[in-house]
């Protein structure tokens, strides 16, 4: 009993249903655009590159991997800090990040792409770097580029942060330049370009504007309430 008081006083009971949509539509975006294309067998040359020239400002480092595998662990921080701020908040909230998300499996689906300029981590030395990036590249293929999950996630604790009636400076001016090193890590170790970052800024803005401007988070909300 004193556990679920616990976890309670740290996730209010009425944002677990939404945060748990929230990670469905995560899987659903990123997993089901590849089993889409692993029924037709659609080969790489099929997708499209979007090399931009401000791409080449950005030489690998594999440092950035840091940043690129700590940000699950702040999204977990402001994802739960702006669902605490009050029911209405966290219903605008995910409905928004759930919007985007369904618009990124929408755009992998209609407009495949692919990261041809990977770095050639085989000549690195051995080490925690190097392993930390075979890790990387195995697990997460370069494919579903445009729109940047990662990106969207990470915009989107900040956007989130305005929606709350809680005001706090601190956390808007945290957010952001978590944000700005999320992008930036996303581009050093060569799993997005440029155009992904603008795309996953996108998808999250089209999201808040469908949730709070157009009220749809509010009739999501009553629907639920009457159920509860």
């Amino acid at each position: 009993m004193l556990k679920k008081d616990y976890i309670l006083n740290i996730l209010p009971k009425y944002a677990l249903l939404p945060l748990i949509l929230s990670l469905v539509a995560n899987l659903v975006a990123y997993y089901g655009s590849t089993i889409f294309f692993s029924l037709l067998a659609v080969d790489d040359a099929s997708r499209h590159t979007l090399n931009l020239p401000i791409d080449s400002w950005f030489s690998f480092d594999a440092k950035w991997v840091i940043v690129y595998f700590g940000c699950y662990l702040t999204w977990v921080f402001y994802y739960i800090y702006v669902c605490r701020d009050s029911k209405e908040t966290c219903y605008k909230f995910v409905t928004a990040e759930v919007i985007a998300k369904l618009i990124c499996l929408v755009v992998f689906i209609c407009y495949p792409t692919i990261m041809a300029d990977r770095a050639d981590i085989s000549a690195m030395e051995p080490g925690f770097w190097k392993f930390s990036m075979n890790y990387l590249y195995s697990r997460d293929l370069p494919y579903n580029l445009l729109p940047s999950i990662h990106c969207l996630a990470s915009w989107i604790c900040f956007r989130g942060l305005f929606m709350c009636e809680k005001k706090n400076l601190a956390m808007k001016i945290s957010a952001f330049v978590f944000a700005i090193l999320v992008f930036l890590s996303v581009l050093y170790t060569k799993q997005h370009y440029f155009i992904d970052i603008i795309g996953g800024i996108a998808v999250v803005e089209i999201g808040i504007f469908i949730s709070v401007r157009l009220k749809l988070y509010e009739k999501i909300l009553r629907k639920v309430s009457k159920k509860v």
